[in-house]
């Protein structure tokens, strides 16, 4: 069973935009993986929206509260999208099932949009999980 409790912010499922730039210049959304078991691993499908025109530097951090989930891989970059369709880059976190039990995944995306000058984007997703 998965339990998924998505943040929301300016209408975008999943996202919190933060910095001086509006929400539309980046949202972030967490699409949580099918049943959870102890022992395994899995991927979380994070979806990255952004204006087709930026094509700017891209990290993406994710991290894990609770022992019951463990993320593989901490960063990632812009080249690690697995699709990348006009707008919107599609990553695949690795995860680690370690015990049963509830944790909280959190994703932080940072960027820049740039029009006559450029400057720092980021938003944020979490989804809370349990391992069965």
């Amino acid at each position: 069973m998965v339990a998924a409790m998505l943040a929301a912010s300016a209408g975008t499922p999943g996202a919190q935009a933060s910095g001086s730039a509006p929400a539309e210049a980046l949202s972030v959304t967490i699409q949580p993986p099918g049943a959870l078991r102890a022992g395994t691993t899995a991927e979380l499908m994070v979806t990255v929206s952004r204006p087709p025109d930026q094509d700017h530097p891209l990290l993406l951090t994710p991290s894990a509260e609770g022992a019951a989930i463990e993320v593989v891989r901490g960063r990632l970059l812009r080249a690690d999208a697995r699709s990348r369709k006009r707008g919107q880059l599609r990553f695949a976190v690795p995860l680690r099932m370690r015990e049963r039990g509830p944790a909280i995944v959190r994703v932080e995306v940072q960027s820049y949009r740039c029009a006559s000058r450029c400057e720092a984007v980021s938003a944020r997703a979490a989804a809370e999980l349990v391992v069965e």
